[in-house]
């Protein structure tokens, strides 16, 4: 079975707001079919990520530049590529009935593979893991190279401060000292990009926020929980069975069938569609935050 690329639309202008949340919306799908259509036979270019035959500049040991930070950024195309694998294989392993299941006790309703069906992978989430990983680290190979833009030697204290206060990140900048060695040019675009700058409720949906909580979940306690989602609008409490649907858009059930799909179990992004997630977070990086700083390498 096919996995499509499936779509998520930053909120508000990325350029504009560097700190906007990532928001879902069904209504940007109207003309997929056509653009589908168009992009069977064209190169496989997805939003943020480059294709495997673009080439790359190699390290320049010393020498300040930009190459490291796209290598570790180029990386995630390979691990987004692996994911969407793994995706249609696990897809195409599962039945392709389900039913609704009612909890004797809370009266709530879930949904259940009959037999045969078997649980997401860990592979799945450990593959998110990775990508998300890449992208992190490439900020904080982007650091290093500010340092080394601005005639000065990196220690290992530098990296690039993700702050959900204020306070924080002045700890990060005096006393942990992850700019010493950036002109002040440079931390004010990283400034821009702070958790902080936006409101308190909305903080927590802010992209670098999400970006960093998930990779320190990654690297330090556990694998990224994943599991199924689904897109259902049915009226009745009655157990009920139906067909499912995994490929996207459209988002819509019809009749007895059901839009189903792995989505992320962590946090703030609970429900969003894992491949889908990663090409959004690869798009902010590669395409808003990145550039702003190639300034600083002309």
């Amino acid at each position: 079975m096919r996995v499509d690329h499936l779509w998520r639309v930053i909120g508000g202008s990325c350029h504009e707001h560097e700190t906007a949340p990532i928001v879902e919306s069904h209504e940007q799908c109207d003309s997929y079919k056509s653009e589908r259509k168009e992009q069977d036979n064209a190169p496989v270019e997805h939003s943020g990520i480059l294709p495997h035959n673009q080439a790359v500049g190699g390290y320049h040991g010393g020498m300040a530049s930009m190459d490291s930070v796209r290598q570790k950024f180029y990386r995630v195309r390979v691990h987004y590529d692996e994911l969407l694998r793994e995706l249609t294989a696990y897809y195409d392993s599962m039945p392709d009935t389900a039913h609704t299941k009612i909890d004797p006790e809370t009266k709530a309703r879930g949904w259940m593979f009959p037999e045969g069906g078997a649980d997401v992978p860990a592979r799945i989430g450990l593959i998110v893991g990775d990508c998300i990983q890449n992208l992190r680290s490439s900020l904080d190979y982007l650091v290093w190279e500010l340092v080394l833009a601005s005639g000065n030697e990196p220690t290992q204290h530098n990296a690039f401060p993700v702050a959900y206060t204020i306070g924080t990140y002045k700890d990060d900048v005096k006393k942990r000292h992850r700019l010493d060695g950036v002109r002040d040019e440079a931390i004010a675009v990283i400034d821009r990009f702070q958790p902080f700058q936006v409101e308190k409720s909305a903080r927590k949906f802010a992209r670098l926020w999400i970006l960093d909580y998930l990779a320190n979940v990654n690297k330090h306690r556990r694998v990224l929980l994943t599991g199924w989602n689904a897109i259902l609008d049915l009226d009745t409490v009655q157990p009920i069975s139906f067909k499912i649907i995994r490929t996207i858009p459209p988002w819509s059930a019809e009749d007895d069938r059901i839009m189903a799909f792995v989505g992320l179990k962590d946090g703030s992004i609970n429900g969003m569609e894992v491949a889908a997630f990663v090409d959004a977070m690869a798009q902010f990086i590669g395409d808003v935050v990145l550039p702003a700083f190639e300034q600083f390498f002309e």
